[in-house]
């Protein structure tokens, strides 16, 4: 692994002190958004605006050095983990990865011969895929979320709704 500075100049960024700290931040984090992310570097350093975060968050975006994730609802969400991995987003715009043997193994089961029928019929080359995965909560087969019956969870000596 290489040092900031260093991932900066490969990417064609100059390497600032309050770069290095909002790529630190970002890097540790779990997809936030730009103003969880102002959040979080505000803890370290008061000294940081929100533009400055948005500004910064593009610019990596705009470099390759982060995802941008756009998310059903709310704003869009970041992460600093390029490796080829999937996501869930959730309804409530929250965004989880995939454990990545179950990733690999879903883009794994993609038929080649739909792929290269596609690249054929198209005259490109798909030179990666991106799945896009949606979840809300489980529910069971009674139809309760998570699989919970919220009836069987009321005290044994509590009276029935009067219909």
């Amino acid at each position: 692994m290489c040092d900031v500075q260093t991932l900066f100049r490969r990417h064609g960024l100059r390497a600032t002190a309050h770069r290095a700290l909002i790529y630190d931040t970002l890097a540790g984090a779990d997809h936030p958004t730009a103003e969880e992310l102002h959040a979080l570097v505000s803890a370290r350093c008061e000294c940081l605006s929100r533009s400055t975060v948005y500004a910064t968050l593009e610019a990596f975006h705009n470099a390759g050095l982060c995802r941008r994730i756009p998310t059903p609802a709310g704003p869009d969400r970041f992460d600093a983990d390029l490796h080829e991995h999937l996501h869930i987003l959730t309804p409530d715009g929250e965004v989880r990865d995939v454990p990545e043997t179950l990733g690999l193994e879903l883009l794994n089961a993609l038929p080649r011969g739909v792929l290269s029928e596609i690249e054929r019929r198209t005259g490109l080359r798909i030179a990666r895929v991106s799945i896009r995965l949606h979840g809300e909560p489980a529910r069971s087969e009674n139809g309760h979320p998570n699989g919970v019956d919220r009836r069987h969870l009321a005290p044994a000596d509590a009276q029935p709704a009067a219909r």
